[in-house]
């Protein structure tokens, strides 16, 4: 007699000849019914590639389930062995702590081809070639987000299977965030062409219509499986690979700054991965400062103090050419790790290579003296910490902040040293160190909001 799957493989290719089939007789039907399970199992005394990731997740599972798992593979060599005994055993682990399926594939709802990678599935050449025009500048925040019925109903050649699979994705489920957001990316990328068909107002709507859902489905999919969900999108929509930021950079940075956030509040930054965190800080590498992306990676400043990736060498590298990035990020840091970010604070503004003006809107100023404006709003409520558009981080996060005196004092002796003060009354504060002249007229709103 020779077990077999129901398609005809067998079940022991390696068993010798003599093994006692006939003793397992009455327990063949039964446990056929279960071999499918063990499939993968079954091939570790030959192990492919495929086989590692298996016996890789099982040993994520614990070492209940590897050993029952080698166990199982010692059967193909030594077929003996009592199987129901170790299978059922088996079966109980996999229940209680690991379903161990094949390595997930992803298949294109297009062309029809599959891709072991989430990175191949997103770079494979079947979507529409974008049309040789000049790149719309339309991601600037909206007050308010379209209605994405209107905009399926003005725009359904663009927005693909959104409509049918969005409130599915925003639940967060994986296999569906997957093909939703490269539908989005899709649909961006058609409308980033300025064109007579193609217009600023259709990507802004596009945008905006499926960027609050798609964030909370991918921040969902974060907190039920992990980092490394986030992980495997920011390895897909790496700008590095293509040298330049994907339209849907913005979805993965706000997910990527809640989980941030969350993560060194509650467990600390050693458990965020150094990649995801660097991948905000490239950000503005690729964008200017009216994209959407651009200011979800404020969230950046969060992460200050990672043991394995250096926020403050980025902030600055960044500090001559991307000023209002590195003093958003910064403001950030501090409300993250006051004490790490005051020595990234005076190491920026004593820096000798930090010299000329820098122009914002209607004023001029100092590239150092623009740089306490980081630290202007650091002993009031004005402005909170940034946090990831959409997130109600309050109701989710017991947070608060008060200001170190001797990091006050640190700020306070910096004004002095670079000559920040001259400028300044006698009685001075920090909110007179921000340099903006709407300064004082939000000094008069923060006061009689106080009356």
């Amino acid at each position: 007699m020779r077990l077999t799957f129901d398609d005809g493989t067998p079940l022991l290719e390696d068993a010798p000849d003599s093994v006692p089939y006939a003793e397992w007789d009455d327990r063949v039907d039964e446990y056929r019914s279960q071999a499918y399970r063990y499939h993968d199992l079954r091939q570790w005394a030959t192990p492919s590639s495929r086989d590692q990731q298996t016996l890789a997740q099982a040993t994520m599972a614990g070492d209940s389930v590897e050993d029952d798992a080698r166990a199982y593979s010692d059967l193909a060599l030594s077929p003996a062995v009592a199987i129901e005994p170790r299978a059922n055993h088996y079966q109980e682990n996999l229940t209680s702590q690991v379903a161990i399926q094949p390595p997930m594939s992803y298949e294109c709802d297009h062309c029809g081809a599959s891709f072991e990678t989430l990175s191949r599935f997103r770079l494979h050449e079947c979507s529409p070639e974008p049309a040789d025009d000049t790149p719309v500048d339309s991601s600037s925040p909206a007050d308010s987000a379209p209605d994405s019925v209107a905009v399926e109903t003005e725009y359904p050649a663009l927005v693909g299977d959104l409509p049918d699979i969005i409130e599915e994705a925003k639940e967060g489920d994986l296999s569906t965030l997957y093909r939703a957001i490269a539908e989005y990316e899709t649909a961006l990328t058609k409308t980033s062409i300025q064109t007579e068909s193609r217009s600023d107002d259709a990507h802004h709507d596009i945008l905006f219509a499926y960027y609050e859902p798609l964030a909370e489905g991918l921040d969902t999919a974060a907190q039920a499986n992990g980092w490394d969900v986030l992980v495997e999108f920011v390895d897909a929509y790496n700008p590095r690979e293509q040298d330049r930021l994907p339209e849907v950079a913005h979805v993965i940075a706000n997910a990527v700054g809640r989980s941030l956030v969350r993560t060194r509040l509650s467990e600390g930054l050693d458990s965020v991965p150094a990649e995801a965190l660097a991948y905000l800080g490239e950000i503005p590498e690729y964008v200017d400062e009216f994209a959407v992306a651009f200011e979800e990676s404020y969230t950046y400043g969060w992460g200050i103090g990672h043991p394995a990736h250096s926020v403050g060498d980025q902030l600055r590298a960044l500090a001559d050419t991307e000023h209002k990035w590195t003093s958003i990020t910064l403001k950030t840091a501090f409300y993250a790790d006051q004490h790490t970010a005051i020595d990234v604070f005076e190491e920026l503004v004593t820096s000798e290579t930090l010299t000329g003006t820098i122009e914002r809107m209607t004023f001029e100023v100092g590239a150092a003296r623009y740089y306490f404006g980081a630290v202007a709003d650091l002993e009031r409520d004005f402005l909170n910490p940034h946090v990831p558009m959409y997130w109600e981080w309050e109701e989710e996060i017991d947070y608060t902040f008060t200001l170190d005196p001797d990091v006050k004092q640190r700020i306070r002796q910096l004004a002095h040293e670079t000559g920040v003060t001259e400028d300044l009354p006698a009685d001075w504060t920090l909110p007179d160190l921000d340099p903006s002249p709407f300064s004082e007229f939000e000094e008069e709103l923060f006061a009689d909001e106080e009356r």
